[in-house]
């Protein structure tokens, strides 16, 4: 898949762009600027949920990887029937491309910076949003070098050594059967 940065990130513009050019079942809208790094099977987990929980939206938990130090960031669960501008999605969110395709159709304002928060609200009204509390992905900041060229800072840069790389442990991921567990559960039900 190729990246869409034509307009501001979040524009109606940039998610009109993002619809047009989705060529595959599942699309991924990165909503940010920092890099991010699908964990190992990291975006093959987050198909698989949506497949098994069929939502319109899945988010997922995060690592932020700053030189030396991995940071977990764990995410809150959706509240079914929040307007909230700033709820926190993480970095990535993918939603279903056929669902996105009609989000947008249906989409009459140009938003330049609220392109996203009317995408998701018409997208939550067409099925589930489902947080997965996994760290599925990596984030690295990008920052600017003497040089003023942006580049990604990483575990895997030239002043990263080995053995940080592999400093931080997760515990092990749930089985698949857990899901379709959780994704029967009414959201009041769900434990995180």
């Amino acid at each position: 898949m190729e990246a869409i940065r034509p307009h501001s990130r979040l524009s109606t513009a940039a998610m009109k762009e993002i619809a047009a050019s989705a060529d595959e079942a599942y699309t991924l809208i990165h909503l940010s600027d920092d890099t991010v790094t699908f964990n190992y099977r990291g975006a093959e987990r987050m198909q698989q949920v949506m497949r098994t929980c069929g939502c319109a939206i899945a988010y997922s938990d995060y690592i932020t990887s700053d030189g030396d130090n991995l940071t977990p960031h764990p995410l809150i669960p959706y509240q079914k029937g929040s307007v909230r501008d700033d709820f926190d999605f993480g970095k990535v969110v993918m939603v279903p491309t056929a669902l996105l395709r009609e989000a947008v159709a249906e989409m009459t304002d140009d938003y330049q910076a609220a392109g996203w928060y009317d995408l998701r609200l018409r997208l939550s009204r067409k099925g589930a949003v489902l947080h997965i509390p996994e760290p599925l992905y990596t984030v690295s900041p990008t920052v600017k070098r003497d040089s003023e060229e942006e580049r990604p800072t990483s575990p895997t840069s030239t002043h990263a050594t080995a053995p940080h790389r592999s400093r931080w442990k997760w515990p092990q991921l749930p089985i698949s059967g857990h899901w379709e567990l959780w994704c029967s559960l009414p959201t009041a039900n769900r434990s995180t």
